[in-house]
């Protein structure tokens, strides 16, 4: 039986039994008709009806509180399977011998278990299964965040949010100020910050936490507790500039930059981690680099006394001096002249030079005609050689906010003749996928490119049992065909194409099963070994 109609109908059977064997006031009776005069469902996975009903019953006399209390209790005595009370309660109109069922199961209640089965209430309400109707029931009732909270100072924090984003949600206003008045009112400002982060995981709740402990980490009061809690339990500054700055761009056009960059230096000096890289990635995303160069010039005291964050700031004011300059570049959709930035040197390892790649990669277009322009800018004005690009960018590959561009670069040199072997032998060394290697085509040592392909191919798609009609598809695609013939033609002609580059490896011992096996998906092929 669901646990909601088992509730319903436990308690239905309780307060009548209730309402029977005590007597009680006429106002009781009006309590109970009154909280249950809207669908059972409802009341009945209302924490805050069932307690509205027990408190004001309780100002009629101890004793009926007691009873209360012991139908409560027996009721989740049975819930742990302990007596057959749900066997009889859906028949209990009927029943003469209720009062005596209940009172025997009283009887049997050991005091030591009473914290345990309260504890076991509270799991209950805590169900997501009755969220909903709990919130409406509340609401219903006029029943604010306030309210809630003070029945229990922290007990249930998911709750308490939850409420207050269905409160929000129907119009009702319960604002980060009034939450951080309670949280202070019952010092519970560093349990929150704690129990806020991990609710941060939770996609639900994120709508409401995230601004919460932005408004919170900003209070003058309260922002030492908020930082040295996250400090304490090693949240991550790039957890904290997500919740201070939602949004791929971020605005730091805001007060909250001084906490955010106040964390960032506290995190590196306990933790000696955030490295000057890390703060490129951040400060990249900048919606505004000349917004930010003000901001960080206005918080930049040289004495060191303001803020106390001077350390961070200056490193932060070279990186975005910097992103200024390449915006000018960028705004008239240019790319950046490296040559340009003395302190920039063309190499993996060179911060100043991965922050100019990052501004690129970000801000410039990722199409083709894009790559193959930053492709040129590289060797005419830096005067780089295929081979060091090369190894620049395989290094690059794996760094985070460099590798889709570094990827796309790898791959446009790959189709460049006088490069495409060595930068082969660097995808081979990584395990990559050889399907994701854009063959050079049309050039006099092709041959040899892709006679050396096709050996990692076969190599590669024995051990990873890629699927061969998927290769044959893929390699059909690659074929140049002609624009002269028209589209019923051109599939013909690529099959040509491939049978061809298929030609110069069929005969190789370590590539001729896979060509075998992809000469087996050519129509023309399979039909002409029929026929034999």
């Amino acid at each position: 039986m669901h646990l909601n109609h088992v509730v319903a109908i436990f308690l239905v059977g309780a307060v009548t039994c209730f309402t029977k064997t005590i007597e009680g006031s006429k106002r009781r009776g009006e309590i109970i008709r009154e909280r249950l005069s809207y669908p059972v469902d409802v009341a009945i996975a209302s924490r805050a009806l069932r307690h509205t009903v027990a408190s004001e019953v309780e100002d009629k006399g101890k004793e009926e509180r007691a009873l209360w209390e012991e139908i409560a209790e027996c009721f989740l005595q049975a819930q742990l399977g302990r007596g057959n009370i749900y066997r009889s309660l859906h028949i209990a109109e009927k029943m003469q011998n209720l009062k005596e069922q209940l009172l025997e199961a009283f009887q049997n209640l050991k005091p030591s278990r009473m914290k345990y089965v309260k504890q076991q209430l509270l799991e209950i309400e805590a169900n997501p299964a009755l969220h909903n109707s709990r919130y409406e029931a509340w609401l219903t009732n006029d029943i604010n965040p306030q309210e809630i909270f003070e029945a229990r100072p922290g007990h249930d924090f998911e709750s308490w949010l939850g409420y207050i984003k269905f409160y929000r949600l129907k119009g009702r206003d319960f604002s980060e100020d009034d939450m951080v008045v309670l949280l202070k009112k019952h010092n519970l400002i560093e349990e929150a910050a704690e129990t806020f982060i991990l609710m941060d995981r939770e996609f639900f709740l994120r709508s409401v936490v995230r601004p919460m402990l932005a408004y919170m980490v900003t209070q003058t009061d309260v922002s030492d507790i908020v930082l040295k809690t996250w400090l304490g339990n090693r949240v991550h500054p790039n957890v904290v500039i997500k919740i201070l700055f939602p949004g791929r761009f971020m605005n730091f056009d805001s007060d909250k930059l001084v906490y955010g960059l106040k964390y960032i230096q506290m995190f590196r000096k306990f933790f000696r981690k955030f490295s000057d890289d890390e703060l490129s990635i951040m400060l990249v995303r900048a919606e505004s680099n000349s917004k930010l160069l003000e901001k960080l010039e206005m918080l930049h005291d040289p004495s060191g006394n303001q803020y106390g964050i001077n350390e961070v700031i200056e490193k932060g004011l070279v990186y975005v001096r910097m992103s200024v300059e390449l915006d000018k570049f960028l705004l008239k959709g240019q790319l950046p002249d490296i040559s340009a930035l003395a302190q920039v040197e063309l190499d993996a390892k060179d911060k100043f030079f991965r922050h100019w790649l990052r501004c690129v990669s970000i801000k410039f277009p990722s199409k083709p005609s894009s790559v193959e322009d930053l492709y040129a800018l590289l060797m005419t004005h830096s005067q780089a050689t295929n081979e060091k690009l090369t190894d620049i960018f395989n290094t690059l590959q794996d760094e985070y906010s460099m590798d889709e561009i570094s990827r796309l670069l790898i791959i446009h040199m790959a189709s460049t003749p006088a490069i495409s072997m060595k930068v082969l032998k660097s995808w081979k060394l990584r395990g990559e996928s050889p399907l994701r290697f854009k063959l050079p085509l049309g050039y006099d040592d092709e041959g040899k490119v892709f006679t050396e392909w096709f050996k990692y191919l076969s190599q590669y798609q024995f051990e990873h049992s890629l699927d061969v009609r998927t290769i044959y598809n893929k390699l059909l695609d690659w074929m140049p065909g002609s624009s002269e013939v028209d589209k019923t033609k051109e599939k013909a002609l690529k099959q040509d194409q491939l049978r061809s580059k298929l030609q110069l490896v069929e005969n190789i011992p370590e590539t001729k099963d896979l060509v075998a096996k992809l000469l087996s998906q050519d129509p023309s092929v399979a039909d002409h070994t029929v026929a034999a």
